[in-house]
């Protein structure tokens, strides 16, 4: 039987706490096991193996992704939900730095993360409509070019590769608007780009 109180979700919830404060890279089933207080074993019966962890992480946290930059946008428009989005997406790749790089780097795309990713292409997406971006290329081109200044911008900080003493909020804040003038201008709306958030 099952460890009382053991859990698919709780092993996975566990997981996470370890990639989050260790490092992605050092987790792996007997580190998990000890935190847990049981043996590798008993965590086939929740789990198979270390693949499987992995799945299931990174589809959990793409999922709580989701939903935190869904939670920020809610309600904002435009710049101000843009901005919403960035530092959203920011704060959850320093404070659960883990979970986001289960997201970068899943082992194998499982149907649970497939749709996870949709899910939150999709917030992203409804984010950037309020820029009348009505083109579906160009809706997929500015999604991936918000994920990749976002991506590269965390990667950096959390990689020390900022050693400037211009503040890092400063510099995010200033990317944020540029990007803001960029789906402005694409828009065409000359006046919303010189808006800045």
């Amino acid at each position: 039987m099952p460890r009382r109180g053991l859990s698919t979700a709780s092993v996975v919830s566990a997981a996470a706490e370890l990639a989050d404060a260790d490092g992605l890279g050092t987790l792996t089933l007997s580190k998990l096991g000890a935190h847990l207080g049981v043996r590798v074993p008993s965590l086939y019966k929740h789990i198979d193996g270390i693949a499987d962890l992995f799945r299931r992480l990174a589809a959990d946290s793409t999922s709580e992704l989701a939903t935190i930059l869904r939670s920020a946008a809610a309600g904002r428009s435009g710049s101000d939900a843009l901005a919403a989005t960035c530092h959203a997406y920011r704060e959850f790749a320093t404070t659960r730095p883990g979970r986001y790089d289960s997201i970068q780097h899943p082992v194998e795309v499982s149907d649970e993360l497939r749709l996870a990713q949709g899910v939150m292409l999709r917030v992203v997406a409804e984010t950037l409509r309020g820029y009348r971006i009505s083109d579906e290329d160009e809706l997929v081109s500015a999604v991936r070019m918000l994920r990749s200044v976002l991506h590269g911008f965390v990667c950096l900080e959390r990689g020390a590769g900022f050693q400037l003493s211009t503040p890092l909020g400063l510099t995010f804040d200033e990317l944020i608007a540029m990007v803001h003038s960029s789906l402005a201008e694409r828009a065409g709306d000359v006046a919303v780009a010189r808006n800045r958030p």
